[in-house]
């Protein structure tokens, strides 16, 4: 039987920004589209996305429509890991993403992928987590208080010493959250984050996801299966087989759709 995940720490939410700016959009995404190096087709179509502080964003669209893309130029992964371009503007708590540095990406966004297994490096879940706080210098002291208050929040405290390949794939998902909340992110990816989990496990996930919102962070998701999510969701990005903008608005409003293309200041494909 899946276990049941607790409602995150209030701890592990985003840190709140200051005063005056809390409605401040969080993500400004403005014609995007993206260019992997040694390819000839520009992937997305000019699209466009504003999300603020605590919402929560679907993007659907059918596969090869280029959801993954979206989400690897958000955490930054486009353009500084993978050889890539992208024109139009991606603007993550302000600053411009390709201008960001790694430090500034690692502390403002995390990242949960589809598959869990990507996301193990070490030998105990406890190191796991710790790892990337190591990589921000924090202290121990803090690095153990976030270790202990994240894998709390997603029910894996008890196994904090195991290996984390004694866990299930369902656990192992959970312990990549439990990585991401660690580095209290103001926005949380998902990719696909409940491809491991049965039905009442990707219940209890988007349960804690949605009291993570409560306190300020904000998520962009991408899952196949919406129904456990549509709950938490404030707004939907729809994208063509092109990864073209057909529909975008909030789940209870006539969303308005894309009436034209607009134009990129990019070359035209060879």
């Amino acid at each position: 039987m899946p276990e049941t995940v607790p409602a995150a720490p209030a701890a592990l939410g985003a840190e709140q920004p200051p005063e005056g700016v809390a409605e401040a959009a969080l993500v400004s995404v403005e014609g995007l589209s993206v260019h992997y190096l040694g390819r000839e087709n520009w992937v997305l179509d000019a699209v466009d996305l504003t999300h603020l502080r605590a919402q929560v964003t679907a993007v659907i669209g059918p596969s090869g429509c280029g959801k993954t893309t979206l989400v690897r130029a958000l955490c930054g992964l486009i353009p500084h890991c993978l050889p890539s371009e992208y024109a139009g503007s991606l603007r993550l708590a302000g600053t411009e993403v390709a201008d960001a540095t790694v430090q500034n990406l690692a502390q403002t966004v995390a990242y949960v992928g589809q598959s869990p297994d990507a996301a193990v490096v070490t030998r105990t879940v406890h190191d796991d987590v710790a790892f990337p706080l190591q990589n921000l210098c924090l202290t121990r002291p803090e690095i153990t208080a976030r270790v202990e208050q994240a894998l709390r929040a997603v029910g894996l405290i008890e196994r904090i010493w195991d290996d984390p390949w004694t866990l299930s794939g369902g656990q192992r998902q959970r312990l990549a959250l439990a990585v991401a909340l660690a580095m209290r992110p103001q926005l949380l990816v998902l990719d696909e984050p409940t491809s491991t989990i049965d039905a009442t496990g990707r219940e209890d996930f988007y349960a804690l996801i949605s009291s993570l919102t409560a306190s300020g962070t904000a998520v962009v998701v991408i899952d196949h299966d919406l129904d456990p999510v549509l709950s938490i969701v404030d707004q939907v990005l729809a994208l063509n087989a092109d990864g073209r903008t057909i529909a975008a608005g909030g789940l209870h409003e006539p969303p308005p759709r894309a009436d034209r293309r607009r134009s990129v200041d990019a070359p035209s494909p060879a």
